[in-house]
């Protein structure tokens, strides 16, 4: 079959057959706060697409005919290229260190290097977790030599989505069923949390364990299953200062690090609602491990909402040295112009931050900010991260152990007529917050 991709005028057709495809990997580092996610959407109408990442790095792709177009607009075009992801992330999170792979154009002759012909890439077979023995690659595959994969998909891309390094990899590998272990990272502002309360309830986290109560459970699949393997799950301070334990300062930030070989749905999301419930004082350290030991007994989710999106980022994804990846990374003036367009994104969010935190200042007047927050660590709300993102507590706080349950197998919770919504019932009715923080504080 003869792969060929139409020109930008029409008056051309760039002919794949003529040139070799070698699959290579790329790491991607972007800015998902205005995408719907990482996955591309199909277009099962043909009229619009939602805009993601995939489609974003498809479109630079296929306009650098590094990869040739998709034959319909319902078909996913990775299919085209043998493409795969290591994690797909949600619609408004972020990564540092995504891993993808594809087979794309290459300057080498066929059967040099590890090239094979155009024409047999969609006729190999697709990758699965059983087959992940590797055939390693030459020691040199003459990268020098090579199409500059980065600088052109960086001129092509959206300021947000940096390509920052690409490897040949065997035919074999793949980026999702290769991977060992991905690590998320959330960052959120202390605003007078308990810090020390949300490390001890972190570490239960450590373990295989049925994570069923920690995520947002899809209804569709009726045979996934919920055991995953956390190796790792801290919450350290962002900056290096030694500060101690001093974690009064609200504008300090913090990051909860969690390693895990896999991830359910929303899971890293719903942990740290969880661990901001602790931070808040309205749950003990120990609910942690209730919610993974006493699972089998109770068979129900409780029902308490998601954290924001935002300060998610997937920070690092892993692999064994028999994957054969050898990063190479761009040019010393290449990165230096890689590094500027983040730098020009930095330099805008962090002026309207400046200008943010005066204007709050202002507010203050002769006060201090952490007299507006209020004093202790009783809250009037659960902090659930990314700026507003807050649910309000009513004035008695049910803990989740206590409240009504969502359906283990309903996806969410339930909603009778006459029963409030989810977020209204997730923190429940009553009269006393510092009640129920002073329990929590004799445990």
């Amino acid at each position: 079959m003869s792969v060929q991709s139409p020109a930008a005028n029409n008056s051309r057709v760039f002919d794949f057959s003529r040139h070799s495809a070698r699959k290579v990997a790329f790491r991607v580092a972007y800015c998902g706060w205005n995408y719907h996610g990482l996955a591309y959407q199909l277009d099962l109408n043909a009229l619009h697409t939602p805009s993601s990442i995939e489609s974003e790095l498809f479109n630079a792709l296929t306009t650098a005919r590094l990869v040739p177009p998709s034959d319909h607009p319902s078909v996913f075009p990775g299919r085209m290229f043998g493409w795969s992801r290591c994690g797909r992330t949600d619609k408004g999170v972020s990564a540092f260190d995504q891993v993808c792979a594809c087979y794309v154009r290459s300057n080498r002759p066929v059967g040099v290097d590890g090239t094979i012909a155009w024409d047999a890439v969609t006729s190999l077979p697709p990758n699965t977790r059983e087959n992940r023995t590797h055939v390693p690659l030459p020691e040199s595959t003459h990268a020098e030599m090579e199409i500059p994969y980065l600088t052109i998909l960086n001129r092509l891309l959206p300021p947000e989505i940096r390509v920052t390094a690409w490897s040949a990899v065997p035919h074999t590998f793949d980026a999702r069923f290769d991977c060992t272990y991905r690590l998320y990272k959330y960052f959120f502002p202390c605003d007078k949390l308990d810090i020390q309360s949300m490390r001890v309830a972190a570490r239960s986290l450590v373990g295989t364990h049925d994570f069923r109560w920690f995520c947002k459970i899809d209804p569709a699949k009726t045979n996934e299953t919920y055991i995953r393997t956390i190796h790792d799950a801290d919450v350290v301070p962002l900056d290096d200062a030694d500060s101690g334990d001093d974690h009064t300062d609200p504008l300090r930030f913090f990051v909860f690090v969690v390693k895990g070989n896999a991830f359910l749905w929303h899971q890293v999301r719903c942990m740290i609602a969880v661990l901001f419930l602790v931070g808040s004082g309205l749950e003990p350290p120990n609910v942690v491990t209730r919610m993974l030991s006493d699972r089998p007994l109770l068979q129900q989710k409780p029902s308490y909402d998601l954290a924001s999106e935002i300060p998610l980022v997937l920070a690092e994804c892993g692999y064994a040295p028999g994957c054969g990846l050898r990063w190479e990374s761009p040019q010393q003036d290449a990165a230096k112009w890689v590094a500027g367009m983040v730098w020009h994104l930095w330099r805008e969010s962090a002026t309207k931050t400046v200008q943010l935190k005066t204007m709050m200042e202002g507010l203050v007047g002769e006060g201090t900010l952490e007299g507006m927050l209020g004093s202790g660590r009783t809250h009037s709300y659960a902090q659930l991260g990314g700026g507003a993102a807050r649910a309000p507590v009513s004035k008695k706080y049910v803990r989740m152990l206590e409240r009504e349950k969502a359906e283990a197998r309903g996806g969410g919770s339930r909603k009778r007529k006459g029963e409030k919504t989810e977020k209204a019932d997730l923190m429940a009715v009553g009269s006393n917050v510092e009640e129920s923080a002073k329990r929590v504080k004799n445990e």
